[in-house]
C-alpha cells in the first residue's frame, strides 16, 4: 500500500484535487499531504510528513471538534462529517473551513485517516455580506416606518388644531342660531374671527404643499452667493429693528460665485438661515455664524447658530414634511430646502455644534459644473 501512495500515478491524483488532503496513519502520523492543504495550513510538505496531525492542526479554532470527527470516522469506518472549522493564519487572516474524515481500509484493516479540508472562506464571506445586507435593510424599513409614523402624526396634528378650531366655533354659533334669547350669550365676531383662522391656517399648509410639490429647478446661471447671503441677511435685519431681538451676524464669504437657479436656491438658503435665527430668537439672541468654503470638488456652505441644538431623537426627522416643534410653524422649510439642494445635485445635513447650538451643511459639486470660484 505505502508503494501506492508513493507512485507517481497516486501522487498525480492527489495534486489533482481542489480539496486539501492530509492522510495520518494509525498512530497519528502524516502520509501525504497535498498541494492544496499544504498552501491552507501554511506548511512544506516535506515539513509535513512525519507529523502528529494535532500539530498539524494547531492553528485550529476547535482541535477538540476534528478530533471527534476522526475518531467517529474510525469508529464507524464511514465518511464523517461536515464540521465548519476556522483556522488562523500567520498574517493574522482567517480561513473558514470545510472538513470531512473517513478511513482508508486495506484487508479489514485501518491503514490511513483521510481528512478533506475544502476553503469555503469565500461561501462563508458571501452569507456574512447577505446577513449585514438583511440587516441594513431592516433597519431602514425601521426607520421608514418610523418616518412615515412622525409625517402622519405631523400631518395629524396640522390639520386637526385648525379643524377642531372651526368645528367648535361653528357648533357655538349654530348653538346661537337655534337659542337666539340663550342668557348664555357667546361673542358671535370673537367666534368667526377664530374661525377664519382654522381656515387661513389650512390655506398655509396648502399652499406649502402646493410650492413645495412645484420646485423644479430652472436655468443655472451665475450667482454671487455672497451677495445671496447679505439680501438675506439685511431682510432678517429690518426684521430685528422692528421686534427689538438681538442677532449677531458673523459671514465668511470670499467672492465664490455658484451656478445655480438664483431664486430657488435663494428660497433653500432662506429657510435654513431662518431656522438660525428663530433658534436665537427662543433664547432672546445669539450669534448667526455663516461660512462658504471653497474646496476643490465643492462649494460648502455652513450655517450655524447659538441657540439650544436639536434634540438628537429629532435629527432623524427634522427633513421630514411637515415635522416641526413650533406650534406655529407648517414644519416645510427644511424639507423645502433639501428637495432643492438636491435639485442641484447636493447634499444637506444637520447636526449639533460641541459647544452648543445647530449647523446646517449644504454642499454643491463642482463635477457637475454647478459651481465655480469667482
Amino acid at each position: 500500500m505505502l508503494e501506492f501512495i508513493r507512485s507517481t500515478y497516486f501522487q498525480g491524483l492527489l495534486a489533482g484535487f481542489s480539496v486539501g488532503v492530509v492522510i495520518f496513519n494509525e498512530a497519528g502520523q502524516v502520509y501525504v499531504i497535498n498541494e492544496v492543504a499544504s498552501r491552507i495550513l501554511e506548511i512544506g510538505e516535506d515539513s509535513a510528513k512525519g507529523r502528529l496531525w494535532n500539530e498539524l492542526f494547531s492553528g485550529i479554532d476547535e482541535p477538540a471538534r476534528l478530533s471527534g470527527l476522526v475518531q467517529e470516522a474510525v469508529s464507524n469506518r464511514r465518511r464523517a462529517g461536515p464540521i465548519t472549522a476556522r483556522i488562523f493564519r500567520k498574517d493574522g487572516t482567517t480561513l473558514h473551513l470545510s472538513i470531512h474524515a473517513s478511513t482508508l481500509v486495506y484487508y479489514d484493516r485501518i491503514w490511513g485517516i483521510f481528512v478533506e479540508l475544502s476553503d469555503v472562506t469565500h461561501i462563508f464571506e458571501l452569507h456574512e455580506r447577505e446577513k449585514r445586507t438583511l440587516e441594513e435593510k431592516r433597519l431602514i424599513e425601521n426607520e421608514r416606518v418610523e418616518s412615515l409614523h412622525q409625517f402622519s402624526m405631523a400631518v395629524a396634528h396640522q390639520i386637526l388644531n385648525p379643524t377642531t378650531i372651526i368645528g367648535g366655533m361653528a357648533n357655538l354659533l349654530l348653538k346661537r342660531l337655534r337659542s337666539p334669547n340663550n342668557v348664555n350669550s357667546i361673542d358671535e365676531e370673537e367666534c368667526i374671527k377664530r374661525i377664519l383662522d382654522g381656515v387661513k391656517r389650512l390655506e398655509t399648509i396648502v399652499k406649502a404643499v402646493n410650492n413645495y410639490m412645484s420646485i423644479k429647478r430652472g436655468d443655472l446661471m451665475e450667482t454671487d452667493l455672497c451677495n445671496m447671503i447679505e439680501v438675506i441677511r439685511s431682510r432678517f435685519e429690518e426684521e430685528e429693528v422692528q421686534e427689538g431681538s438681538a442677532v449677531v451676524w458673523r459671514i465668511e464669504c470670499a467672492g465664490v460665485v455658484v451656478r445655480v437657479d438664483g431664486r430657488l436656491f435663494q428660497k433653500a438658503l432662506s429657510e435654513v438661515i431662518t431656522n438660525a435665527v428663530e433658534a436665537c430668537r427662543e433664547k432672546g439672541g445669539g450669534m448667526v455664524t455663516i461660512v462658504v468654503r471653497d474646496a476643490p470638488d465643492k462649494v460648502e456652505i455652513m450655517v450655524s447658530d447659538t441657540g439650544p441644538g436639536i434634540p438628537e431623537s429629532v435629527i432623524p426627522y427634522v427633513f421630514d414634511p411637515f415635522f416641526t416643534t413650533n406650534p406655529k410653524s407648517v414644519g416645510m422649510g427644511l424639507s423645502t430646502a433639501l428637495r432643492i439642494v438636491r435639485e442641484h445635485g447636493g447634499i444637506i445635513q444637520i447636526g449639533n455644534e460641541a459647544g452648543g447650538g445647530a449647523v446646517v451643511t449644504i454642499g454643491l459639486p463642482r463635477d457637475g459644473d454647478l459651481a465655480r470660484a469667482g
